[in-house]
């Protein structure tokens, strides 16, 4: 069809009771942009108002109205008759009420896609109930790569629509979430154990991390695209010994130094992009594959978890309707050392009490209040005794044999306990002075305050 044929359609919200509104419409009218009957229904339905019917007879051969030309005049009421005040709907909209319906249409839309997408999971887990194991491992991961590959499709066709981009967003990053688990999917059914296998692995491979990279607009953040393509591909060769463990705390700790990096080169910009959920999520897949998966034990994973739980609460420190991050990352740390406190030597426990310092300092810095001060202490206070561990037994047994041949043997273990943790009092007495050449006074106290009970503690039990 010819685009000069297409017809266009035009909405205008104005005030009944302008005075150039009768003047347009009759312009209009003589132009042929509007016909007679959509101005009748305009001048019936907004500028016209219930009024007493005037008797007036009528000579019965009068011409008949209408059959004679039409103007806008025609269809308004006498001149004496009130102005109709214009109503609800006729008021200009606000800029804010038209953010607000576009918000909630577009609302309406992501249900509507979450509805879709979760019809298709229901029906795509009643055919792997039923029919699943009659499709080879080929035909199994052909299934996921065509979701895959739909999924980008359509939000390359929703993107075109520019009421939708809440919707192209929410498909952007289900495509990116997929993609890893095509990777996870292709090491797990082994597809390079034949010549087909092969020849898809190598077109998904490389199909798949094309689609990453136009996702993620590497021209912004290349370290972050590289990173994220990166943890896809630690999902292969996982048969191998040793490669579970080695592929997550390597994913881990180059998702950790990128997001790092990520956070400091967009402070005070947007957070959450593509490329931060990608990297995220990507970190999280090799960590909860090496644990229900691979079977790697959990004791060695301990740091792993908590450098992600540490990767969440940093990037969430910032925004506090990001509440759920900071709860969720505080405990990922918190098992994370509950898991690795057990290990002898315990360096996993101590890093991660290390990562636990970091954002205490970092949120005492920021907000100077005192909670963060008091739970530094603590785990501060319990690093000492993990560095204590890491000592070989052996070392440990002479130090303690050289205490006993200069003080007895009464007394001698809690006495020892009280002159090894002495030093952490001194450090705290330290970083007290060091808030009061900060203009912190309220800090310095309670540092101080925290010191003399630590010190009363320890000259008690020793």
């Amino acid at each position: 069809m010819d685009r000069l044929d297409r017809q266009i359609l035009i909405r205008l919200a104005v005030q009944a009771g302008h005075p150039a509104l009768l003047q347009g419409l009759d312009a209009w009218l003589q132009l042929g942009l509007v016909s007679q009957e959509w101005v009748r229904q305009i001048c019936a339905e907004q500028l016209a108002c219930p009024l007493p019917e005037p008797v007036v007879e009528q000579s019965p051969d009068s011409p008949d109205s209408a059959l004679q030309p039409v103007g806008v005049t025609d269809f308004l009421p006498p001149e004496d008759a009130h102005p109709p005040l214009p109503r609800a709907a006729d008021r200009p909209i606000s800029l804010p009420a038209q953010w607000l319906q576009s918000f909630m249409a577009e609302v309406s839309v992501v249900w509507l896609l979450f509805l879709g997408v979760f019809l298709v999971v229901v029906s795509s887990g009643v055919l792997a109930a039923t029919q699943w194991r009659n499709f080879s491992p080929l035909g199994q991961y052909s299934i996921l790569l065509g979701y895959t590959l739909v999924f980008w499709f359509v939000s390359l066709w929703i993107a075109r629509q520019p009421n939708l981009q809440l919707t192209t967003q929410t498909l952007r990053i289900a495509t990116l979430l997929i993609i890893p688990v095509n990777f996870w999917m292709m090491d797990g059914f082994k597809l390079w154990n034949n010549f087909p296998g092969i020849v898809l692995v190598a077109i998904a491979a490389l199909l798949l991390t094309l689609i990453s990279i136009l996702l993620l607009k590497p021209s912004r953040a290349a370290w972050m695209t590289v990173t994220a393509i990166g943890l896809s591909w630690l999902q292969w060769g996982w048969s191998r010994q040793g490669m579970p463990f080695a592929a997550t705390y390597a994913g881990t700790i180059a998702a950790a130094v990128a997001l790092l990096v990520q956070e400091q080169r967009e402070r005070g910009g947007e957070r959450y992009s593509l490329p931060t959920i990608a990297v995220t999520f990507g970190s999280l897949l090799l960590l909860l594959r090496a644990i229900l998966v691979a079977q790697v034990p959990l004791n060695q994973l301990g740091l792993a978890i908590g450098i992600s739980g540490w990767v969440l609460v940093w990037l969430a420190r910032r925004s506090p309707d990001r509440r759920v991050w900071i709860w969720l990352g505080s405990a990922l740390l918190i098992v994370g050392w509950a898991i690795a406190v057990s290990v002898i030597p315990p360096w996993q426990a101590i890093a991660i009490t290390g990562l636990g310092l970091w954002l205490l300092g970092d949120g005492l810095r920021r907000t100077g209040e005192p909670a963060y001060l008091t739970a530094g202490f603590f785990v501060g206070f319990q690093g000492v005794w993990l560095l204590w561990r890491v000592i070989p037994p052996v070392w440990q047994q002479a130090i303690v044999r050289f205490c006993i041949s200069l003080a007895g043997t009464e007394g001698m273990t809690s006495a020892l306990s009280g002159i090894g943790f002495f030093p952490y009092v001194l450090a705290t007495v330290w970083f007290a002075f060091r808030l009061r050449q900060w203009q912190r006074p309220a800090l310095a106290l309670q540092a101080e305050q925290l010191a003399l009970v630590a010190g009363g503690f320890l000259t008690l039990i020793s």
